[in-house]
């Protein structure tokens, strides 16, 4: 389960190419290829909404956030739309080196990085508090709630510690990452409506991350999760060679709205495929499966 939930979160592992074409509005339950493992078969990908590509926009202001009462001014960096999101966040840095984003139609932040150089030459050698780990709980929930309108909607999901070493006069430091994320769900599937705190074992922000906040907030959906799973058969089929296919693994779903309108199911989906002579690999495809509009 709990790989299962890491997975949700994380950005995908493999190598992917995002080429293709701009698409309009889909039809309900048609799935469209997202995303696919660089991986030379040639399955063309039908939209690109998320290409994992930075763009520059010109004549960008400073910018300013404020995150428990201290005030981050960052010069403009870069733009994306991140995967899985249905907005552009426009990323600033500030004199000390930490990023922070913000939404670029409502300015609202969305991302906030504190690991710069000075947090990695003075975090990790501050004394760890007091039952860090039950403080990272509360810590992060305390700052999510100022960020969602009620907290109690979203599902916690607390990731497995992570233990980092360092080296310094000869002596082993260590500090530990508690990661907890605030996933709301929809008709029981998580959706890109989240929030992620990182917080240190010296009882320390290292980082806040967001998805489309409120992005699902009133909305009602009814669809056949059999007919998403028959449009996905459809179209795995019509990518693939049958006769190479040997086996399908929908390793992660969730609702996501995309850039024009979309309400779809994300599908992050293992193949099994076999060559001609006889030997079998593994691959992947991301396909999006149209189940509403907002």
């Amino acid at each position: 389960m709990k790989k299962l939930i890491a997975v949700i979160f994380v950005l995908l592992a493999l190598s992917f190419s995002c080429v293709g074409c701009n698409s309009g509005k889909f039809d309900i339950y048609e799935s469209v290829i997202s995303d696919t493992a660089n991986d030379g078969l040639g399955v063309k990908i039908e939209t690109n909404f998320w290409t994992g590509e930075y763009f520059k926009k010109n004549n960008m202001p400073q910018k300013s956030c404020s995150v428990l009462g201290n005030t981050y001014t960052g010069e403009y960096l870069q733009s994306i739309i991140d995967n899985r999101n249905s907005y552009t966040t426009d990323t600033y840095i500030d004199e000390n080196g930490s990023r922070f984003g913000l939404r670029s139609d409502t300015g609202k932040l969305v991302s906030l990085n504190l690991m710069n150089s000075s947090f990695f030459d003075t975090e990790p050698y501050l004394q760890d508090i007091d039952n860090p780990e039950e403080h990272a709980i509360a810590f992060s929930k305390e700052i999510a709630s100022n960020y969602v309108d009620d907290i109690d909607k979203y599902t916690q999901i607390i990731e497995e510690p992570i233990t980092r070493y360092k080296e310094k006069n000869g002596i082993q430091y260590e500090i530990t990452y508690y990661v907890v994320t605030y996933a709301r769900k929809l008709n029981d599937y998580f959706t890109s409506d989240y929030i992620s705190v990182k917080i240190t074992s010296k009882g320390n922000l290292a980082s806040i991350m967001m998805g489309d906040i409120g992005a699902f907030d009133n909305t009602t959906l009814n669809f056949s999760p059999s007919k998403v799973n028959e449009s996905i058969s459809g179209k795995i089929s019509s990518a693939y060679d049958e006769s190479q296919l040997k086996s399908t693994d929908i390793d992660d779903q969730k609702i996501v709205l995309t850039p024009n309108g979309d309400i779809c199911i994300y599908s992050y989906i293992n193949i099994g495929l076999i060559d001609n002579s006889g030997v079998e690999y593994k691959t992947a495809i991301v396909l999006l499966t149209a189940v509403g509009k907002k």
